[in-house]
């Protein structure tokens, strides 16, 4: 089973960076990219420039190693439309 139309289609970070002293952690991309279509039970690779912290996904399972976040399924048929928040540092 495929999803069509996959789009992470809006992005945004918390306001309260818990550490002044960090980097906060900003969007790049995500993998398969916009557009893909993809299996109930794949996963989406997001990458940051640096580690996000609280890292929560609208669908499907969040975790995060590093700068990189993973978005687990099973996603439900039909064109999925993912939100993702995070805080912008640790």
């Amino acid at each position: 089973m495929y999803l069509s139309n996959f789009s992470v289609i809006w992005l945004w970070c918390d306001e309260e960076i818990i550490d002044p002293e960090s980097e906060p952690a900003i969007y790049i991309i995500a993998k398969p990219i916009r557009g893909s279509e993809i299996a109930t039970n794949a996963s989406i690779t997001l990458y940051f420039n640096n580690a996000p912290a609280d890292l929560m996904v609208s669908h499907g399972t969040a975790r995060t190693s590093g700068s990189t976040g993973t978005v687990n399924g099973p996603f439900t048929i039909g064109p999925l439309s993912l939100t993702v928040t995070w805080a912008m540092a640790l």
